[in-house]
Parts: structure tokens; C-alpha cells; sequence
């Protein structure tokens, strides 16, 4: 979904060849649906003030429009997980998988990315810093190393 939006609405059917695509669908949405989604979206990523600190500030660059959500798929009820202090005393096969799915719009080559991490736990704080590195690394391509090692954490 995250790809239809930065395309402006319109799903492209993946293609290896140049010369079979892009091939779109039909548009999914109108311009002010788009508008209001994109706005949202964004708010997610800025950072305050004056625009208000969204969820996935994390993923943040400057001088980028950076489009973003961040998500936390339940593994175990909560019942299971309640009466731990910290996130990280809770097994590590019951914590909560992260989720962020980011787009860049302000780029020649516009891109979408969903980064999962199994038992992150939570969007914001583990797949969102992640999504900034692929970002950062996608469009400067200068060193691999941090995006590498951050990479590694993670395992």
C-alpha cells in the first residue's frame, strides 16, 4: 500500500524487464484521500515542535520527506505479558513483533520499504531506526558499515 501512495495513488506491477512495465492499476484513490494519507503519514515521521512528535520519528532524516507507520503485531495476549517491569524481561518468544513501513517522495527514484522485526516489540523504537538506515544507505550509498552493524543488533 505504502508503494501505491508515494506512485500517487496507483499500484505498479513488478517487472524485471524494461520493456513490459511499469504497468499500473487503476487508481485506488481520489486527490484528497491521497492528500489527507500523505499528510498523515508524514506527521508520523516529523519531528516536533512546532509539527507534533509522531510515532516514527525515529525514522526522521533531515532534508527528506519521509512518509511512515509503525505498527506492533501482538504474539501473546496480554494476560501473558502483564506483571513484567521491562520489556526486556519478557521471553523473548512472547514479545511483540515491530513493524514500520516508510516511502520517500521527494527523490528521483521514489522507494517504499516495510522492515519487520520478529520480537521487536515495538515499531517505533526498533524498525523505524532500522528503515532510516536502508534509507540513508538506498540514497547516499557511502559507507555500509552502520547500516551493517545496525543490522546486527537486531539478530
Amino acid at each position: 500500500m505504502m508503494a501505491a501512495i508515494v506512485n500517487g495513488g496507483y499500484r505498479v506491477r513488478p517487472y524485471l524487464n524494461e520493456a513490459q512495465g511499469p504497468e499500473l492499476s487503476d487508481r485506488l484513490f481520489g486527490d484528497q484521500a491521497l492528500e489527507w494519507v500523505i499528510k498523515g503519514l508524514r506527521t508520523c515521521v516529523q519531528k516536533g515542535p512546532p509539527a507534533p512528535t509522531g510515532t516514527g520519528h525515529n525514522a526522521h532524516i533531515p532534508g527528506y520527506d519521509i512518509l511512515g507507520k509503525t505498527g506492533t503485531a501482538q504474539v501473546a495476549s496480554l494476560e501473558q505479558t502483564q506483571g513484567y517491569s521491562e520489556i526486556e524481561d519478557i521471553p523473548y518468544n512472547l514479545r511483540h513483533h515491530a513493524w514500520f513501513v516508510a516511502g520517500v517522495m521527494d527523490r528521483d527514484t521514489k522507494i517504499a520499504i516495510c522492515v519487520l522485526v520478529e520480537h521487536g516489540h515495538q515499531g517505533s523504537a526498533v524498525a523505524a531506526p532500522l528503515a532510516r538506515d536502508v534509507i540513508e544507505f538506498f540514497y547516499e550509498r557511502n559507507d555500509d558499515t552502520q547500516l551493517l552493524a545496525r543490522l546486527g543488533e537486531v539478530q
